[in-house]
């Protein structure tokens, strides 16, 4: 099965991943989250 990957940009310093997950768990189910240096990525399933 293949997943959407969402960008997410502009995130402020010290967001966590579970910053994200409680953001889009409203939005469905997801697989994966990723962050970077102000950008991010979360997978759906």
């Amino acid at each position: 099965m293949v997943g959407t990957r969402v960008y997410v940009g502009g995130l402020p310093y010290g967001t966590r991943e579970r910053d994200l997950e409680r953001f889009f768990r409203g939005y469905g189910r997801f697989r994966d989250v990723l962050i970077k240096n102000g950008y991010g990525f979360v997978v759906s399933t």
